[in-house]
């Protein structure tokens, strides 16, 4: 039976946070911990997207089918589900829109600089918004359409400053949305497997979903966007890790996807060894997926391994993609693998962008080693002007999910406030800088995002 019209969230929120930092390598060093040199950075409001506002082509679309209804337990279990429309679910990554050459502008309108930016001018206020891959896992996200929201988010510069006041909490405004789909058959994997939707769908309100080849939560977890122009951006998943490319405000799949290649101890890539995780496609039985595709949800370590690929965690894949004006990508992971000294960090040619035209990897650019407590990324921003640095931000998950790996007393789950504190910090990186090790030595972090005045 299908429920009404309750969705997982009443709203996505966007905390906003402006630096006053003029000259952050020039800054005075005031040095609080391992390689920091914090700016005065304030909160200044935070936007609400409210799932009331879901676009048309969310409606009416069966979702939720692998949560167990119940009371609410982390993506575990829900009251209200299955869903009768497509919820957003959060989103991974955030970036903007570009004013296109020859583009009239409306009166009013605001507009970035066309200094430093990878795709020119910047729509300023206005972004591309990724959803993650559903409910929290390939496992349990077979049934969420993957999609790219477009947002407004505007504000005024900081609360306060200079005398303003305007509202704390405001409404952003949804300019549409689209699905991630594949009407050109350009995914499938090694083994021949295909896409979620060839196999298995909630019900007949997904036909035109089947029809689209849209994708799902258990083909691909996109946490990456690079967006190069408003129809081309390169999308980084976490499930394998692989990339490709997309059209950022139709949806559409320009290309096949490609894997991440292995390195050696000196940073070269090794000829056809390539990253994997258990909820990689390529492990599963064709013909189990044809049968009953919820049979493959997953896989062992075991398999992994023996399949030959360099295994990795099923959620430290790409985190943080950031499109350079010298035309290349710095694709970061999110977790570093197991013995190395910090996440790696690739350099991508985007391509052209033409249809069939798929990125590719040009070299390894070198470890990104965390500051003290922290476990992975959150995002990686470009900085205007330059492509040899740019913005990290660490983490170390929230509320206290911890590393099992790096804290094995304790597990995996939420254990807050202890064994971990919170790590939470934007850090500046020379990405050309690198000791011995391959390590980006240089770096610099600039806003600890638990020390913020809340004027």
């Amino acid at each position: 039976m299908r429920s009404r019209s309750l969705l997982p969230f009443a709203h996505v929120d966007f905390a906003a946070i402006v630096t006053i930092a003029p000259a952050l390598l020039q800054a005075p060093k005031v040095v609080r911990a391992q390689h920091s040199d914090y700016q005065p950075h304030y909160l200044v409001g935070l936007l609400n997207l409210p799932n009331a506002n879901i676009p048309d082509i969310f409606r009416n679309h069966t979702t939720g089918t692998y949560i167990e209804q119940g009371e609410y337990d982390n993506w575990v279990a829900h009251p209200d589900v299955p869903f009768s429309d497509v919820p957003f679910v959060g989103f991974s990554d955030i970036e903007p829109f570009y004013v296109e050459e020859g583009q009239v502008v409306a009166p009013g309108e605001p507009i970035g600089g066309t200094d430093g930016m990878a795709g020119g001018t910047m729509a300023l206020g206005k972004f591309f918004c990724l959803s993650d891959n559903g409910y929290g896992s390939a496992a349990n996200s077979a049934d969420y359409p993957l999609n790219i929201a477009r947002v407004k988010l505007e504000r005024p510069f900081a609360f306060g400053h200079g005398g303003s006041q305007f509202d704390r909490y405001v409404e952003a405004e949804l300019l549409g949305a689209a699905y991630l789909r594949d009407p050109h058959n350009f995914i499938k994997w090694e083994n021949g497997a295909d896409i979620q939707v060839a196999y298995k769908v909630p019900d007949d309100t997904w036909a035109d979903l089947v029809a689209d080849r849209v994708l799902t939560g258990r083909d691909f977890d996109p946490e990456g966007l690079a967006v190069l122009s408003n129809d081309c951006a390169v999308i980084g998943d976490e499930l394998m890790a692989s990339i490709f490319n997309a059209n950022p405000t139709t949806g559409e799949v320009l290309s096949p996807f490609v894997r991440t290649p292995d390195i050696d101890d000196k940073g070269d890539f090794v000829p056809g060894k390539f990253l994997s995780t258990v909820s990689d496609k390529v492990h599963c039985d064709v013909a189990t997926l044809e049968a009953d595709a919820d049979q493959c949800l997953g896989v062992t370590s075991d398999v992994v391994q023996a399949a030959g690929y360099r295994e990795h965690h099923k959620s430290g894949g790409y985190e943080g993609f950031a499109a350079l004006p010298d035309g290349s990508i710095a694709a970061f992971l999110e977790k570093p693998l197991a013995g190395e000294p910090g996440i790696r960090v690739y350099d991508v040619d985007p391509g052209s962008c033409g249809l069939g035209d798929p990125p590719a990897f040009r070299s390894f650019r070198g470890f990104y080693r965390f500051e003290k407590n922290a476990a992975s990324i959150a995002d990686v921003s470009a900085v205007p002007g330059t492509s040899r640095y740019v913005l990290v931000t660490e983490r170390n998950n929230y509320p206290g999910l911890l590393n099992k790996e790096e804290f094995p007393a304790h597990g995996e789950g939420h254990q807050f406030p202890k064994p971990a504190l919170p790590a939470n910090k934007i850090c500046l990186v020379d990405l050309e800088d690198l000791d011995e090790d391959l390590v980006m030595s240089n770096k610099k972090c600039i806003l600890n995002l638990h020390v913020i005045s809340d004027p």
